[in-house]
């Protein structure tokens, strides 16, 4: 089944994509906030929801690679916007909209920015979008602007860092004040592992959740390095998300696994301190 995780203060939101793709809000102690609400869709009865953020005034911005555009919708579930390419965007340029899959509020600021990562490889993938959709803003690929981003899928944003998950090049590009710092990847038992979703903290370390059959939670160092692992029972998982803001003392990690249909919060030492086991909808 799938589906994205976001968080803001104590409150998790979960997405699903289907045939009808729908998105609920709860409480970390696992009661639900909001009833389902499904998204608005095409002809084929599908709308697309392959990443999630939520800004400071509780809008989702969603992910839909299904019609290439990114929504916003607020907690009553009304569609407010729908952000698409530009008329005149270049195949591969600022203002291309193509294949969205992750997307992280970059800040609290006024007005709204927003970062996009789109899927496929492109040199544009990561831009940065006002609220009506305008590009203002590009990151360069390990820092050349000829360079591709290699299958992007998640990016996360906190304090001066941003954060941009490749899939196909299974590694993590790290970027302070929109100009490219490092890379890294993460390697287990010799061999780089695949990863389903990062996290960053406002100092520039963060989380990383491997993909595959022994899928693990770790904690990530400022320099890319793995300090620890969170949690090892991990099944099929698909993302994570931070709760109770970006500070690595006092956050939260919630992770999304099984499909998408549990979810569970960690403290920064690895202990469980809550669970929704059965999200179905």
């Amino acid at each position: 089944m799938s589906g994205s995780l976001a968080a803001r203060g104590r409150t998790l939101y979960v997405a699903w994509p289907g045939c009808p793709a729908r998105w609920r809000a709860f409480e970390v102690s696992g009661r639900a906030l909001t009833p389902w609400m499904a998204l608005e869709a095409g002809a084929a009865g599908r709308a697309g929801c392959a990443g999630l953020d939520v800004d400071a005034d509780h809008r989702l911005w969603i992910a839909d690679p299904e019609h290439a555009l990114v929504r916003c919708v607020n907690l009553f579930g009304a569609q407010l916007a729908a952000l698409r390419a530009w008329p005149s965007a270049p195949r591969d340029g600022l203002g291309t909209l193509s294949e969205p899959l992750g997307l992280a509020c970059a800040g609290d600021g006024d007005p709204l920015r927003l970062w996009l990562a789109q899927g496929g490889v492109r040199r544009a993938a990561v831009q940065l979008l006002d609220e009506s959709g305008r590009a203002r803003a590009r990151l360069r690929s390990l820092g050349d602007p000829r360079e591709p981003f290699r299958g992007a899928r998640r990016v996360r944003a906190a304090g001066r860092y941003v954060w941009v998950l490749e899939a196909l090049a299974r590694r993590v590009q790290v970027f302070r004040d929109g100009e490219f710092h490092f890379a890294f990847q993460v390697r287990e038992r010799g061999a780089v592992a695949g990863l389903a979703s990062v996290a960053v903290f406002d100092d520039g370390s963060g989380v990383a959740c491997t993909a595959g059959d022994a899928a693990r939670l770790l904690r990530i160092g400022r320099s890319g390095n793995v300090r620890g692992v969170l949690c090892e029972d991990v099944e099929a998982p698909s993302d994570v998300a931070l709760l109770d803001g970006f500070d690595p003392h006092g956050a939260r990690i919630a992770l999304l696994d099984r499909d998408g249909l549990r979810v569970r919060a960690f403290e920064a030492a690895g202990r469980c301190v809550g669970a929704i086991d059965e999200l179905v909808g």
